[in-house]
């Protein structure tokens, strides 16, 4: 493609050749009817008990700083099952179809067993 006239216009016209040529590979290629994936990655604590919970915090502090577990506590998916199981319905209810979670400690099959039965339920 040949594109003449001073830079600004260049430019424009150039623009709106890529447009039109995106567009041509977005309805051959049938991408507008595909559904975008939206993603979140998230901290997992959960406990079975209010002890519980509060003695994960204590270890996540100790290990990686108080900042950061305030950044977990704020941001992160924390709590008993009921907490965790509203939390994750809302991430839902906001189209959010794929979790990467960072379990504290990936060998806590309680753990595991208490995320894996909260969505189940959910």
């Amino acid at each position: 493609m040949q594109i003449s006239g001073n830079p600004p216009t260049c430019r424009q016209k150039n623009i709106q050749h890529c447009t039109k040529k995106f567009r041509k590979i977005i309805i051959a290629n049938n991408i507008g009817k595909r559904r975008i994936q939206s993603s979140i990655e998230l901290d997992v604590i959960i406990g079975e008990s209010y002890n519980d919970l509060k003695n994960k915090e204590q270890i996540l502090s100790m290990q990686r700083g108080p900042n950061i577990l305030h950044q977990v506590m704020k941001r992160g998916l924390v709590g008993k099952s009921d907490n965790i199981a509203e939390k994750v319905q809302k991430y839902l209810d906001a189209s959010i179809d794929r979790f990467f979670l960072a379990f504290q400690d990936p060998y806590d099959t309680k753990s595991l067993q208490l995320f894996h039965d909260i969505i189940e339920s959910v």
